[in-house]
């Protein structure tokens, strides 16, 4: 429905003259990564706006106090800007303190909005916080004065040098230590919509292990597939989610074709033939809880389960018959 009312222009009203040329292809990159903040207008020397005359409600700021966080998402990458006030100065970071939307908020400090802002009632976010988890982050975020790269940078945050919240490792960055990026957020999206933030060292170890997995994955063995995969699930490494589904679904499918392999291998020669239909109904069974998997089995594999089939069941068929002879 969102997407819907934004095609049919719905957000016009509430974009600013800069974000609109932004949408328009205008302007330079630098105002881009700004109006991404939603920093573009804000300086502290300039008195702040009478929120009885130019405050509004936003789509924004009613998708952030409801705690929906994807049509934050959404919004934000039609450049609505989380700093824009109601009639009582309240910005979208107020609302979402206020109802305790955590997971807005992390998006917010992602983009280098600043939590500091005041209403007109003088309410900073953090005055407006009620959930502890909101309370502490952004205690957090108001306290950390120093880019966390410290070896490499440490800069000192101001109104200029913003702070920008890595959601990987939960620490503060500058900008120039800091990727902002769109990805996708479900396997099914068709556009990246989902707003991420990562230091460089994390955006650098991310990249690394999606190489390394696209690796394991050409070589189409499991156990090469299974460390790597199993690797980045158990650290929570947040990888494109489009690849880690593909490789989740190769994942299972090499596991179920090694399963089968090994025990065709297994009944290679069985001792009693009495046994020997069970085995085939264990293959069988094997093949149709991968298929029920919606796994795609290799036709070669097929094919030996087949033959394998069809050769237990001339074996048991054979050795009946000699045993109801009593050949030896």
């Amino acid at each position: 429905m969102v997407r819907l009312l934004i095609k049919h222009n719905a957000c016009a009203p509430y974009l600013s003259a800069a974000s609109a040329a932004s949408q328009d292809g205008e302007g330079a990159q630098e105002k881009a990564q700004a109006q991404q903040s939603g920093e573009e207008e804000y300086d502290p020397f300039v008195k702040p706006k009478d929120a009885q005359k130019v405050g509004k409600y936003t789509p924004l700021a009613w998708a952030s106090y409801k705690g929906h966080y994807k049509v934050v998402w959404i919004l934000l990458k039609q450049n609505m800007s989380p700093l824009d006030i109601d009639m009582h100065g309240n910005t979208a970071v107020h609302q979402a303190a206020a109802s305790g939307s955590k997971k807005v908020l992390e998006c917010f400090l992602s983009r280098g909005v600043d939590v500091e802002i005041k209403n007109a009632r003088g309410h900073a976010p953090l005055d407006l916080a009620t959930q502890p988890e909101v309370k502490e982050l952004i205690s957090k975020a108001t306290s950390t004065k120093n880019c966390a790269n410290k070896k490499g940078c440490n800069s000192k945050f101001d109104f200029k040098n913003i702070r920008y919240y890595c959601e990987s490792c939960k620490q503060f960055f500058c900008i120039k230590c800091s990727k902002s990026m769109w990805v996708f957020e479900a396997v099914t999206d068709k556009e990246e919509e989902r707003s991420v933030c990562r230091c460089n060292v994390c955006a650098e170890n991310i990249s690394n292990q999606e190489k390394d997995l696209k690796n394991a994955m050409a070589t189409m063995e499991f156990y090469t597939v299974d460390k790597v995969l199993m690797h980045i699930l158990n650290n929570n490494i947040d990888i494109a989610v489009k690849l880690k589904h593909a490789a989740q679904v190769l994942h299972l499918k090499l596991e179920k074709e090694l399963d089968i392999r090994n025990f065709i291998r297994s009944v290679d020669h069985i001792d009693d033939y009495k046994t020997i239909l069970k085995s085939v109904k264990i293959l069988n069974d094997k093949v149709e809880a991968a298929k029920e998997l919606e796994v795609d089995l290799d036709n070669g594999l097929l094919g030996e389960v087949n033959r394998c089939t069809q050769r237990l069941i001339a074996e048991r068929n054979l050795r009946f018959e000699m045993e109801s002879l009593k050949v030896y």
